[in-house]
């Protein structure tokens, strides 16, 4: 049978295709490739792949911190993570409906993520995106505290300064009657009312 030159025979299973090092090649699918939407709805995919372009798909470090970019707490373990994108990956590599090249790609990511240490890989970036998570989490919670405390402080402040004014006008209505207590009960009363807030 003679070769082909440049051209890969197709086969009736997908080859997979990883580089020396055992990470996953695009080959012939676009980096730019997004999974379409009638294959997420049909295989259920999660957003944190289905979001991703292909050349992403291998990429740990880009994996763990999509699965933190639309989650607001914590409720999967990594082993857990990445036992949805092994089985996303398989499930999309079997599908009839997707083109050669795309069910091999899904493969070797498949193949890429169970090898012990791309898990490592993948469960190290995942704890620093968790951790990067509860970092900000905890300074947004730090400054709310610390508006709350401002608005208290402000409203302490302006109770106190109403008071002093208060003191201060008595002390000016005393001056300029002459102390005549019934003409400055009215002044004093009508000032105090013009001037609450």
């Amino acid at each position: 049978m003679p070769k082909s030159k440049g051209k890969r025979m197709e086969t009736s299973k997908p080859t997979l295709t990883t580089n020396r090092s055992n990470r996953a090649c695009l080959e012939s699918l676009p980096g730019s490739f997004k999974l379409p939407s009638d294959l997420i709805k049909i295989y259920n995919i999660s957003h944190f792949i289905s979001e991703l372009e292909a050349r992403s798909w291998k990429s740990e470090e880009k994996l763990a911190k999509k699965y933190f970019e639309r989650t607001t707490r914590v409720k999967d373990t990594p082993e857990q993570v990445l036992a949805v994108l092994i089985r996303t990956m398989k499930s999309i590599s079997k599908a009839p409906q997707v083109k050669r090249s795309l069910a091999a790609y899904c493969e070797a990511v498949a193949s890429q993520l169970t090898t012990e240490n791309n898990r490592e890989i993948f469960k190290k970036n995942y704890n620093k995106e968790k951790d990067e998570m509860k970092i900000k989490n905890h300074e947004d919670k730090v400054s709310i505290e610390a508006k709350i405390a401002s608005r208290i402080l402000t409203t302490i402040e302006t109770r106190s300064y109403k008071v002093k004014l208060r003191k201060r006008l008595d002390s000016l209505f005393e001056e300029g009657n002459g102390g005549n207590k019934e003409v400055m009960l009215n002044q004093k009363k009508d000032r105090c009312d013009d001037i609450i807030l």
